[in-house]
């Protein structure tokens, strides 16, 4: 237990900084219009929260087991495999195994490269 808090300890720190930018790209409009920031700071902003999402990747299933996330939200269609989710036509329902105890929670970690993919 220990050694799981230590090695979350380490991830509180990008964790915050995620979440100040996180705020930052929400109001970016605001921040360039009143030119607090210029265009090559907005350009690091993403920058960084990309950076941080990547860093923060390999820790993510601990992440979401130390703030009790509920498996019911981490087992929605968006925390797992969405492009398998989507691709018969649901009608945007959630199918039912979604909920069982059978559904493998968190199987596959966030990756950078499945953080890019969402991007697209």
């Amino acid at each position: 237990m220990v050694q799981a808090a230590g090695r979350m300890g380490g991830a509180l720190v990008p964790l915050t900084a995620l979440f100040a930018l996180s705020r930052m790209e929400r109001d970016m409009a605001a921040l360039l219009t009143h030119r607090l920031l210029s265009l090559d700071q907005a350009t690091a902003v993403g920058d960084a929260s990309r950076s941080l999402c990547a860093q923060l990747s390999t820790v993510a299933n601990e992440l979401v087991d130390a703030f009790g996330i509920p498996d019911h939200l981490v087992a929605a269609p968006i925390a797992s495999d969405w492009r398998a989710f989507n691709e018969t036509d649901n009608q945007g329902e959630v199918r039912a195994d979604m909920h069982s105890t059978a559904f493998p929670l968190r199987s596959t970690p966030l990756t950078a490269v499945g953080a890019a993919q969402l991007r697209q």
